[in-house]
């Protein structure tokens, strides 16, 4: 950044280069979009827009780099849209490079970084640019062009018409074609015709004064006449001025709209075009008119209206602290239906007891909708995300010469933006391993018997508690064969040991495993997976994978509906007396059976037979290796009965509180026994619930023996928390 940027607001160049990140996080996808349907304009238009807005603004935060290769760029795309330029891979590469530079820019610029770390870089980068419009056609080539086209024609038309061949009738008519075309392109000056009707529209719009914003309608007739200036100012002060007039009209338009200010600046500039070089005389104002405001309806439908969906940007740690004291809210609320039980045990509480629950009710229906609309505000479409997606499997295909078509469903599903960056550098990856390792060659492919063109699908849904996106390709799937001799090879398993699907999933996420036969620019060097897996459980999520040899993967990501102030909905069991937390959403039902109920069955374990389904029984106190402190004396257990990744399973617990609405809390210094225990939540009567990881709970639960130990092993306690 140059020397002047130091003088500029931090907040506004954070604004900035924000609004300018979001611009480009689009036109990725364009491109692709682009490479498939080159002669579709609009596409261009949409890539050309905000790179033009980018460069008309970085100058004024001293962004003035940023400026140089987005100017380089927009020219580019300028070419293509009027024509001059044809739409090619290479170019396109050349445009992607440059736009994935300016981002990385932009982000350096936001962290008060130099623009460019590595000048000669740059330079190479802007020359790349540069010479990329070395194949745009200039109306004197088109006029060249055209103009020995017609020589040749025109020769053969009388010979074609000496001969009295019936096709000189078809020629003749060709040709006249031909001379209207030549007419029109022969003179740059004919397209002046033009300036008079662009700007009597303008001034017709902006002479009156109005109130409030101008019309959608009208501000885009305007913007479309500001264009056709640009394009047919002659001698660089007419250039100049127009160019002035276009930078200001789509800046102030995108950020403020049309209002009073932008119609003065119109005005002015657009008059002082009338008597200047070749447009003297040509650019005549109408009749001046007084001053008052136009009728409404006639110049502006929309005046003084106030647009109900305007935005505001608000500071994510504001929305954090906020969401906090939502969180101790919803603790007092809770304490509240605490309290109300006592009372309710009371004697002769008689109606205090009913105005009470009343009251609760209340409260508890108000805490909710101020916690929903508390956290839609922090929710943005996963679109934000996934229209990487495209981009990153043309990376790909364009490396290693592969056909994959693409498919991107559930982009409308909303999320909290804090999860953004948990779910990037997942899909990211597991995206880039599908199109490299997962689809085949297309002759590969064609001798497997599929279609030459793979397939890779990202799909995003969404269930009561979590987000889940997946990664789904058509590819060989995962090579045991390949994974066992890799693994064997680093001493992670004994020769000859058979793989189950566990085994599997447990090796893909061990670093340094990777069965990549060669190493690309993407992947192959055997890391990334287990540190996508640890990012994602460090968010409390989970990764799930799902392969069929020849027939594909599907590589899933869960995570939990959460933001910084985590608020849940747990399913509140007890063990010894200490509360834990299962997932409410895998909670099928409670029940009560006799301990004779419980069998043990070869190869599963305990099991209890409910609904006509049998249920591996897994204990809770088990689990945590902690024995009972009532053994030998109950002649019945409670079961929660629970959906697990691989079948249902019936945990043997206590007692059930059940659903509760908890606040996830970090506890420094808390020391568990359990590694399926993840967390803990603060409950209304002030104690601490463990929260449980319901897969670890199972798989440990199902491992460990189920007879009563002699010993016990204290279960995990922290301090109570109640409130003063």
């Amino acid at each position: 950044m140059s020397a002047a940027s130091t003088s500029i607001d931090p907040i506004l160049l954070a604004e900035f280069v924000d609004e300018s990140l979001e611009m480009l996080s689009s036109v990725d996808g364009l491109f692709v979009e682009l490479e498939a349907a080159p002669t579709n304009l609009d596409l261009v238009q949409s890539i050309f827009r905000p790179v033009h807005s980018i460069k008309g603004n970085s100058a004024f935060f001293g962004c003035n780099k940023v400026k140089t290769l987005a100017h380089e760029l927009e020219n580019i795309l300028d070419f293509m849209r009027k024509g001059k330029m044809a739409v090619k891979r290479d170019v396109i590469s050349v445009l992607l490079e440059g736009v994935d530079e300016l981002a990385q820019m932009l982000q350096r610029a936001r962290a008060g970084e130099e623009e460019v770390v590595d000048e000669t870089r740059f330079t190479a980068m802007v020359e790349r640019a540069k010479s990329a419009c070395a194949d745009a056609t200039t109306p004197v080539e088109a006029v060249a062009v055209v103009q020995k086209a017609l020589a040749v024609l025109e020769d053969v038309y009388a010979e074609v018409v000496a001969s009295e061949s019936p096709w000189h009738v078809k020629m003749e008519m060709a040709l006249n074609q031909l001379r209207t075309i030549k007419k029109a392109v022969q003179t740059v000056d004919a397209a002046l015709g033009d300036a008079p009707e662009a700007a009597q529209a303008i001034l017709r719009i902006v002479e009156q004064p109005f109130e409030g914003q101008l019309d959608a309608a009208l501000a885009s007739i305007v913007g479309e006449n500001i264009k056709k200036l640009v394009e047919i100012a002659g001698d660089e002060e007419q250039k100049a001025i127009v160019a002035e007039l276009n930078d200001t009209f789509e800046t102030f338009v995108a950020t403020v709209g049309f209002d009073s200010l932008v119609r003065d600046v119109v005005l002015e500039k657009v008059t002082a075009l009338v008597g200047r070089g070749k447009w003297a005389g040509i650019l005549e104002r109408p009749a001046a008119t007084g001053a008052q405001p136009a009728p409404q309806g006639e110049l502006e439908k929309g005046a003084g209206h106030v647009d109900s969906q305007k935005t505001m940007r608000v500071s994510e740690a504001h929305i954090d602290t906020f969401l906090a004291y939502v969180g101790e809210l919803l603790v007092l609320g809770d304490m509240f239906t605490y309290l109300q039980a006592r009372l309710a045990g009371v004697q002769h509480s008689g109606n205090v007891a009913a105005d009470f629950r009343r009251a609760n009710e209340s409260f508890a229906t108000l805490s909710n909708n101020l916690q929903n609309s508390i956290m839609s505000i922090r929710k943005v479409p996963l679109r934000v995300l996934l229209q990487k997606v495209p981009r990153l499997v043309r990376d790909v295909t364009t490396a290693n010469g592969k056909d994959i078509r693409v498919e991107v469903l559930g982009d409308d599903v909303e999320i909290d933006k804090s999860l953004l960056e948990v779910l990037d550098a997942p899909l990211t990856h597991m995206v880039r391993n599908a199109a490299d390792h997962g689809i085949e060659m297309p002759d590969d492919r064609e001798t497997a018997g599929k279609e030459r063109q793979g397939l890779v699908r990202v799909l995003a849904q969404e269930s009561s508690t979590d987000i889940i996106l997946s990664i789904e390709d058509d590819g060989k799937g995962i090579d045991r064969d390949a994974l066992r001799v890799k693994a064997e090879s680093l001493g992670m398993i004994a020769p000859g040991q058979p793989l189950t699907q566990d085994d599997v999933i447990a090796l893909l996420f061990r670093s340094g495993v990777s069965t990549a036969k060669t190493i690309t620019d993407v992947s192959g060097r055997g890391v990334g997976m287990d540190v996508v897996r640890s990012n994602v459980e460090g968010a409390g999520g989970r990764i799930t994978i799902d392969t069929d040899p020849g027939k594909g993967s599907t590589f899933a990501v869960h995570l939990p509906k959460s933001v910084t102030t985590q608020i849940i909905n747990g399913f509140v069991v007890y063990c010894d007396s200490q509360p834990f937390v299962l997932p409410l959403d895998r909670v099928l039902e409670t029940m009560q059976v006799g301990s004779h109920q419980i069998e043990s069955v070869v190869g599963k374990g305990r099991c209890v037979i409910r609904h006509g389904e049998m249920l591996t029984v897994v204990s809770l106190h088990d689990a945590l290796n902690c024995g009972r402190l009532e053994a030998g004396t109950r002649d019945g257990e409670t079961l929660v009965a629970v959906q697990g990744q691989r079948g249902r399973y019936a945990i043997i617990v206590d007692t059930v509180l059940g659903v509760r609405k908890l606040v996830l809390k970090t506890i420094h210094g808390l020391q568990t026994c359990a590694s399926f225990v993840t967390g803990a939540a603060l409950m209304g009567d002030g104690t601490i619930a463990l929260v449980l990881d319901l897969e670890d709970l199972l798989k440990t639960g199902t491992s460990r023996t189920s007879t009563t130990r002699n010993g016990k092993t204290p279960l995990p306690q922290v301090a109570s928390c109640r409130s003063a």
